[in-house]
């Protein structure tokens, strides 16, 4: 620590600064349909700092009010954190099941999903939503799971791609533009 530091003597926690560094991060909204209706803020931040991120809870804040708690990890000198700040009260998301079928096909049961997701943004800019949803993955060959048809490709981050669509996540990358509200809704179709 720099300096001198005086600390009163009792036996209960204390908590202490230890520093303070201003870091860039790149924020931007998630969105669970299949577990919430309401859209998440966060953000991607590299510790620049020259002293490691103590593991721990924190409280965020946005414009100085308090929009939630968390729990931060121990993150490194130059590693890649990820941090939320809450939900946002201006979008909203939501999953349909559309239609299911189920057919024969070469003495295989075939069944069919179609799925929509919806996103809401009320408010009067465009923001970059990760909409998430997944299907089932299987470890062995008696099943056979894949998506057949979506209406927007999904994300092309290496990241994404390499760690997660092979466990069944989907995600994709949407720029909803402000107002996208009711009939201006915007929709996301797979099978």
């Amino acid at each position: 620590l720099p300096g001198k530091m005086s600390l009163p003597s009792r036996s209960d926690q204390q908590l202490v600064q230890i520093a303070v560094t201003d870091l860039a991060a790149k924020s931007y909204y998630v969105a669970t349909p299949l577990l919430s209706p309401y859209v998440w803020r966060h953000a991607n931040v590299v510790n620049t700092g020259s002293v490691p991120m103590l593991a721990g809870p924190y409280s965020a804040y946005i414009g100085g009010e308090f929009v939630g708690r968390g729990e931060m990890p121990l993150v490194a000198c130059g590693q890649e954190v990820t941090v939320g700040f809450g939900v946002d009260t201006e979008l909203r998301c939501q999953r349909e099941l559309k239609d299911k079928s189920d057919r024969i096909s070469w003495g295989s049961k075939v069944q069919t999903f179609n799925y929509e997701l919806r996103l809401e943004n009320f408010k009067k800019k465009p923001v970059a939503v990760r909409l998430i949803d997944r299907i089932p993955a299987t470890k062995g060959d008696d099943v056979q799971i894949e998506l057949t048809k979506t209406s927007q490709p999904l994300s092309a981050d290496a990241v994404y791609v390499r760690d997660y669509r092979p466990k069944g996540i989907l995600r994709w990358d949407i720029d909803l533009a402000a107002d996208s509200t009711g009939v201006k809704v915007r929709r996301i179709e797979y099978r």
